[in-house]
């Protein structure tokens, strides 16, 4: 798979989860197995060692097929899929068992090669039962687990699936379906001192035939293609925005759908597709992806702008902002030569007839730093 994907000028993000039947606790039932957590947490982080060791930067994987592109190495790992989903959620303090495998996962896999990096799940409440009051704040419980959480955590993956909303839509509670939960995750874990970039692993519209909350509106297959590419266009247009600076990824839910649009049904996970898959026929959402991917280079480079200075002379005190909230700040002045420093807003320049600002994230340097000479 990783052979096939590189020659295509692809990289993968790997998501270790779905055991098999051997690793999860005795008696499982053959059809839980996938969304079962594995008996033991030192077997599964060395599973994701082994991965980070193989694909990941300067990996084996690369190392036995120099005809590669290794720039395609698996510089992500992200542990798990949908945990506040998986069954055993409804039980207590099965939060801090996702913890507890994701700290052991993440040690593991640095361990094995330094140059990974890793993502945590994360919704905004998940559900412990039935009932619409069993819920429990997802991040807050997390941190409450392991308060040095935020150390093993290098971006946080999200799933905020619209529903049938446009994205402006202002969610109802915590587990309501909205594209704006991507800000609200982020904005929980940065109250918990943990700021990191936010990774959009899953999100999409479907078209699928309820008529409620799921799929987006149309009386007949035809008009909900329609609807979900002009969604689709708006959200990933969004995403452009300064607003949305400290999103550095987004994975489209899916590439294709098998059912016939002459047999709607109900089933949302039927209609995510941009592309019909019998035929390899693009449907309309498939242009809303391909023009967004066109406009996007795939590197999320922050942008700073000098938004004010004060002072004469050789002496100005200088005010800057950087578009991604996750991005560090790096000032110099004097020669083309100088040193880049870490520093924040106001700085106060000396002696000098110049001043540089530049942002720093987590996957990119700004290449176009902002500019003041006098």
């Amino acid at each position: 798979m990783y052979e096939t994907a590189a020659e295509r000028g692809l990289s993968i993000l790997p998501i270790p989860n779905s055991p098999p039947c051997w690793a999860v606790p005795e008696g499982t039932k053959a059809e839980e197995c996938a969304d079962t957590y594995p008996v033991s947490d030192a077997e599964y982080a060395e599973f994701v060692g082994k991965v980070a060791g193989r694909y990941g930067p300067s990996g084996d994987f690369w190392d036995e097929r120099p005809e590669l592109n290794s720039a395609l190495a698996a510089r992500h790992i992200e542990i798990w899929n949908e945990p506040y989903l998986n069954k055993s959620m409804y039980e207590a303090g099965k939060q801090a068992r996702y913890v507890s495998m994701y700290k052991a996962a993440v040690i593991a896999g640095r361990a094995a090669n330094s140059a990974t990096r890793y993502l945590i799940e994360s919704t905004v409440d998940a559900r412990t039962g039935p009932e619409p009051s069993d819920y429990v704040k997802w991040a807050e419980t997390l941190v409450k687990a392991e308060p040095l959480l935020g150390t093993y955590v290098d971006g946080i993956a999200v799933h905020p699936y619209p529903g049938s909303h446009p994205i402006g839509y202002e969610p109802e509670n915590g587990t309501d379906e909205a594209f704006l939960n991507t800000a609200v995750n982020y904005q929980r874990w940065k109250a918990l001192g943990i700021n990191k970039p936010v990774w959009i692993t899953e999100v999409g519209y479907s078209s699928c035939a309820d008529g409620e909350d799921h799929c987006v509106p149309g009386a007949t297959q035809s008009k909900r293609e329609e609807n979900k590419a002009a969604l689709l266009a708006e959200l990933l247009t969004e995403l452009g925005n300064d607003k949305y600076a400290y999103v550095h990824a987004v994975y489209l839910y899916n590439l294709e759908q098998w059912t016939s649009a002459s047999s709607p049904n109900a089933s949302k996970s039927d209609w995510y597709g941009i592309a019909y898959g019998p035929t390899d026929e693009q449907l309309p959402a498939w242009n809303s992806f391909t023009t967004a991917r066109s406009s996007y280079d795939g590197v999320p480079e922050p942008n700073t702008a000098i938004t004010g200075q004060t002072g004469s002379g050789q002496n100005r005190i200088f005010t800057f902002s950087v578009n991604d909230f996750t991005a560090k700040t790096e000032c110099k002045s004097g020669s083309a030569s100088a040193t880049w420093f870490s520093c924040t807003s106001p700085y106060h320049v000396k002696g000098e007839h110049n001043f540089s600002v530049r942002g720093v994230n987590a996957e990119a340097v700004e290449a176009t730093p902002a500019s003041f000479f006098w």
